[in-house]
């Protein structure tokens, strides 16, 4: 009836280790267990009645041998380990000893089991108690042992298994050794009754031990069939690196579905567009994985169902650029073909790196080995991918791709290269890990394995992080949409502004004092700020700008634009009642464009954003700011037109009538553009796509040339003069022809006079001189009073001062000749005439001295 108690395997110590003494304790381990199995089977059987207690006792003893052995085997393997382990070693070496002691007083249990004598039997508890005791300790040792492990990582699970196993066997322990004492007790019963009563008890004790006895065995048979450290650790790199290997496959496709969906539009390019946000969701996931998986937070299996499901994706984001690349147009040919050319190798990739995950699932030298080379492959095919699809880009002419992507492209197939360089050395070293020699030779692979596959985190990010970018780029539709729009924005705040330029500064030509030069300092920043937002319009077609830098030019314009009008109005408001007419033109000129202005910010702010809505409703914006800008335009002109209190400049007549009519032409150029723009965003092909965008770039640099010829006519409206410099120019005119004239009068009366006082030629010639002067002295006269009254130029007043200044200086000239040549009998008249003349000559310099004082 006795259960014999059997020795659990020593645990699998083999796992820490490696070379032939760890190969040795493993195979000691495996004979142990199946001893051990036998001598259970055989207990539960002798209780049955199919198995002699003599069978039961065998078992027992073959068991404490094959402890004996496995025990031994454990020493040797432990004395061989580095003293890297030496706390470890400590541990496995405490165990050992004890185990043997517990597998000698087993055998020794066996032996007086033989016999069933009351000393017999209490000799084999006594000896059973012994090996409870020692095989207690041997597992307090070997779970100390495991825990002060720090040099090579273990199977989490163990400890819970040597806590089973130690809690199991000490009950059956108990129980058994509770057995045979009764059995004992039983042989020296008073009565029948209380023998069979004992001997039920002993029955039932050792019966009740089949359960934790199971219970042991399975514990410590999970033990033996759990993975070494270098195992684990070598399933840890594998699967990380077949999850690194095949991100960077994922984000290969990602990159280029990306591209060809930005490239096109239609159904095609939107589901490309979709298998690329997949594709990097993916080998995001993939990535993520592969760290946990090396930190503890995740499981080998979920590091490789996360690369299989990355490499499933980066299928059919290939597929998906495949798809919408054959849909391109004839002339984006050379683009087209590139991106084939990726996807094909994209494919390829993601192709091998499925077989690399399948292949790190089984942890074998010749499985990792296996995945190395299908890594490599993907690796290949992966660096091949990214250079077509970066030749793809290069050669793409037909719509211009962000300035950003190639550098994208290169960053992502640089990083890309490094995490494979380092992935699939990690997995080199994991399965050589496997086959080597020593314990301290396996530790070292396993730690450079798991750094090396460590160390792709930084390159894997950026990889992520570069194909990431390229799925957030504008498509070419967009890029040319959002300069167009940039541009266009700034060429109607640039009209707005001009318009209230040529509106404040035509009020400050009008009037005097500081609302006038508020208005005049307005017109300024107004007429700068329209210049620069034209400037950057320019800038941001040829791409030495940004569109951000446009609708901020744009943004700045409409701005100046609501002060230069605001002072406008201030300016008209302080004009006196005589001026009513002109002011209430100016005023209506200012309400326009203050709404001019409004809208123009507005329209700004809609550019911003480049979707279908916000561009229609940045045109109806640019709409309303046109309409107010004419509008404000034919008030102004109107207002100049029926201004009769003050002078003005005549050229700001034509000079408001250029801006209106340029502003127009820019303006309707400019929302042609923003329409055009707005449609590119939804065509329904590729090919009608470039051609609308091709159509709104034209359009918004035709409105360049307008808002040019704006600009220049307002800026000329500037630099008019005011009222009153006017008026100063025509009193100065007029004032040296009447100067002039006067000076002519007295040289033609000088001249005359000799003339008539003599005979001869030089007598006929002072007639003449006189003559030509007193007409030259006239006209000088009828002009000063013209241009008093604004009916000739100061010019043509300064003119005819310039001929009658020159006339006299030719009659006095004329008569002092006239006069040299007289008799001495005229001696007295002789000397007044010279003298005459010299004054006259004189009068005639002053005059031609304040013409040129006039002219500077």
């Amino acid at each position: 009836m006795l259960q014999q108690q059997q020795e659990p395997q020593q645990p699998q110590f083999a796992s820490a280790s490696t070379g032939p003494l760890a190969d040795k304790a493993q195979v000691a381990a495996e004979e142990a267990i199946k001893a051990a199995e036998e001598a259970a089977r055989m207990a539960e059987a002798v209780l049955n009645g199919t198995a002699s207690p003599e069978e039961a006792i065998q078992a027992a003893k073959i068991a404490a041998q094959k402890a004996q052995e496995a025990s031994l085997a454990a020493k040797q393997a432990a004395e061989a380990l580095p003293d890297s382990m030496a706390p470890f070693k400590e541990g496995i070496l405490q165990a050992s000893a004890n185990v043997t002691e517990a597998a000698q007083k087993a055998a020794q249990a066996a032996n007086n089991a033989s016999t069933i004598t009351p000393e017999s039997l209490n000799a084999a508890a006594t000896a059973m108690n012994d090996s409870a005791i020692a095989t207690e300790k041997a597992f307090t040792a070997l779970l100390s042992a495991v825990q002060q492990n720090t040099t090579a990582p273990f199977d989490p699970n163990l400890e819970g298994f040597v806590s089973s196993a130690a809690e199991n066997a000490a009950q059956t322990a108990n129980k058994s050794i509770t057995a045979v004492e009764k059995a004992a007790a039983s042989l020296t019963a008073n009565t029948t009754e209380e023998a069979n009563r004992l001997s039920n008890e002993a029955i039932n004790s050792v019966n009740d031990t089949n359960n934790s006895t199971n219970q042991t065995l399975e514990s410590a048979s999970n033990i033996l069939s759990m993975k070494s450290p270098a195992e684990i650790s070598a399933t840890a790199t594998a699967a990380a690196a077949a999850a690194k290997i095949a991100s960077n496959a994922a984000a290969a496709a990602a990159a280029t579905a990306a591209t060809v969906a930005s490239a096109s539009t239609g159904p095609l390019a939107d589901k490309a567009q979709v298998a690329a946000e997949e594709a990097i969701k993916a080998a995001e996931e993939a990535a993520r994985m592969a760290e946990a998986v090396l930190n503890g937070t995740a499981s080998p299996e979920e590091a490789i169902q996360a690369a299989k499901i990355a490499a499933q994706k980066a299928q059919e984001a290939s597929l998906a650029a495949k798809q919408a690349a054959e849909a391109l147009p004839e002339s984006m040919a050379p683009f087209r073909e590139r991106i084939l050319q990726a996807s094909a190798n994209v494919t390829e990739a993601a192709q091998k790196a499925a077989q690399a995950a399948n292949n790190a699932s089984t942890i074998t030298p010749e499985s990792l080995n296996a995945a190395a080379t299908a890594m490599n492959d993907s690796a290949i095919a992966t660096e091949k991918a990214f250079t077509a699809l970066l030749s793809a880009v290069q050669q793409n002419t037909t719509a211009p791709f962000d300035p950003n992507l190639e550098g994208f492209v290169s960053s992502a197939a640089e990083n890309a290269a490094q995490t494979a360089n380092k992935s699939i050395t990690a997995v080199e070293k994991a399965a050589a890990s496997l086959t080597a020699n020593t314990t301290e030779e396996a530790n070292r692979l396993s730690n450079e394995a798991i750094n090396s596959v460590k160390d792709t985190n930084n390159s894997t990010n950026q990889t992520l992080e570069s194909a990431s970018n390229i799925l957030s780029m504008k498509s070419p539709a967009e890029i040319s949409a959002t300069a167009s729009v940039a541009a266009a924005a700034a060429n109607i705040a640039s009209n707005a502004a001009a318009a209230a330029a040529a509106t404040a500064a035509t009020v400050a030509s009008a009037s005097t004092g500081p609302l006038a030069d508020k208005a005049q300092v307005a017109a300024e920043e107004a007429i700068k700020a329209a210049e620069e937002a034209a400037r950057m319009a320019e800038a941001v077609l040829n791409g030495t700008a940004s569109p951000e830098e446009a609708i901020q030019a744009a943004k700045i314009a409409a701005q100046k634009a609501q002060e230069a009008s605001l002072a406008a109005k201030q300016a008209a408001e302080a004009l006196p009642d005589s001026m009513a007419p002109f002011k209430e033109g100016i005023f209506q000129a200012s309400a326009n464009v203050t709404e001019a202005a409004q809208k123009a910010a507005q329209a700004a702010n809609n550019a911003s954003t480049i979707t279908p809505e916000s561009l229609n409703a940045s045109a109806a914006a640019m709409k309303v700011s046109a309409i107010a800008a004419e509008k404000s335009l034919t008030a102004l002109l109107s207002a100049v037109q029926q201004n009769m209190t003050v002078p003005l400049d005549p050229k700001i007549e034509g000079f408001v009538s250029s801006v209106a009519e340029n502003a127009a032409q820019s303006a309707n150029k400019s929302i042609t553009a923003v329409e055009k723009a707005a449609a590119s965003l939804t065509a329904n092909t590729t090919e009608e796509a470039n051609r609308l965008s091709n159509e709104a770039i034209n359009s918004v640099k035709d409105a360049n040339n307008s808002t040019n010829q704006t600009i220049e006519s307002a800026a000329n409206i500037l630099s008019t003069k005011s009222s009153a410099e006017i008026r100063a120019a025509r009193a100065a005119a007029a004032a040296a022809a009447s100067v002039a004239s006067s000076a002519a009068t007295t040289a033609g009366a000088t001249a005359a006079t000799v003339a008539s006082a003599s005979t001869g030629p030089l007598a006929d010639k002072a007639q003449v001189a006189a003559a030509e002067a007193i007409k030259a002295a006239e006209e000088a006269a009828k002009t000063a009073e013209a241009v008093l009254n604004g009916t000739v130029p100061p010019e043509e007043a300064i003119q005819a001062a310039q001929i009658a200044s020159q006339k006299a200086q030719e009659a006095s000239l004329a008569a002092k000749q006239a006069a040299e040549a007289l008799p001495d009998s005229m001696a007295p008249f002789t000397e007044y005439i010279l003298e005459a003349s010299a004054n006259a000559t004189e009068a005639a310099l002053k005059a031609a001295r304040q013409q040129t004082m006039y002219l500077q």
